[in-house]
């Protein structure tokens, strides 16, 4: 018996909501140490061998985990490694949320300094690091298969192999790359981005940018809490550049409180007035 339709419905949408997605390891065939088996209930295709498997378990399982779970043996501290069993890709320039390769790419080889993540591209070539991301996405996507099973299992309903891919490939599908506009504004209101900041951000990141703002810490997929960003004089996460910023607020962060700001809420010029504001933010916040 395979999940109907609004089961079906339900598992994709709890799997793009990040609900008790998990991710099931995997890696060549030939490294003993690092098996790969089926999640309950679905039987997994063979998978082939990986270059990037590895890369991942010579230079990022230390943190991440040899199955991707975050609990390497360099784990503990208040840094915490991301999870990729049951975490989405944060820094992402699509227009649904879900990373493409050149998003996975770009944070394997720039790394996330402020966040204990050093970059690859000093220590790989462009080839090597393009396989990483590669891995790294596949073991999502293994994920995904993981908790289809999982929650097929909690409601009594089997699911078979094939409808669990093709749910498991929806739910990782990137959308559209999120454009930015060519040039910023000359000369951006100040005016308009600070009442956007006030009235979208302000809640959350608090009225100076510090993040002390009113809402209560949310947490993320794993249950830990996420603080809203110090925006004044934390360093960005996600890029420092003005089409980084932009896709930040275009895009959101997947995982965490910050929700995303299309064209319906914020125009182009309107995303940029806030990112001027935002950066008169820190300007003001380096003088004290």
């Amino acid at each position: 018996m395979s999940v109907g339709r609004v089961g079906r419905t339900f598992l994709l949408a709890s799997v793009l909501a990040g609900v008790s997605v998990a991710v099931l390891g995997w890696a060549d065939r030939r490294v003993a140490a690092f098996p790969s088996p089926a999640p309950p209930g679905i039987a997994m295709p063979g998978a082939p061998f990986s270059d990037g498997a590895p890369l991942y378990h010579r230079h990022c399982a230390a943190c991440h985990g040899p199955t991707g779970d975050a609990e390497g043996r360099l784990a503990s501290g208040p840094l915490r490694p991301r999870s990729f069993r049951r975490e989405p890709f944060r820094y992402v320039t699509t227009d649904n949320g879900i990373a493409d390769e050149r998003d996975v790419l770009r944070v394997v080889c720039m790394g996330i300094p402020s966040a204990g993540m050093p970059p690859s591209r000093f220590l790989l070539s462009d080839t090597e690091c393009a396989a990483l991301a590669r891995y790294v996405r596949e073991i999502r996507r293994l994920g995904v298969l993981e908790a289809l099973a999982r929650e097929a299992k909690e409601g009594g309903e089997a699911i078979e192999a094939g409808e669990a891919e093709q749910i498991a490939r929806e739910a990782v599908m990137p959308g559209e790359s999120v454009p930015v506009p060519p040039d910023a504004p000359v000369a951006p209101d100040p005016q308009r981005g600070a009442a956007l900041f006030a009235q979208h951000c302000a809640t959350c990141h608090g009225a100076r940018g510090d993040g002390r703002g009113e809402s209560p810490v949310l947490a993320d997929p794993l249950g830990r809490p996420v603080p809203p960003r110090n925006l004044a004089r934390d360093p960005f996460r996600g890029g420092e550049r003005d089409e980084d910023l932009f896709r930040r607020v275009r895009c959101g962060i997947p995982g965490t409180a910050m929700s995303a700001f299309g064209p319906v809420v914020f125009s182009d010029d309107d995303v940029w007035c806030v990112i001027d504001h935002v950066r008169s933010l820190r300007r003001e916040a380096s003088c004290r």
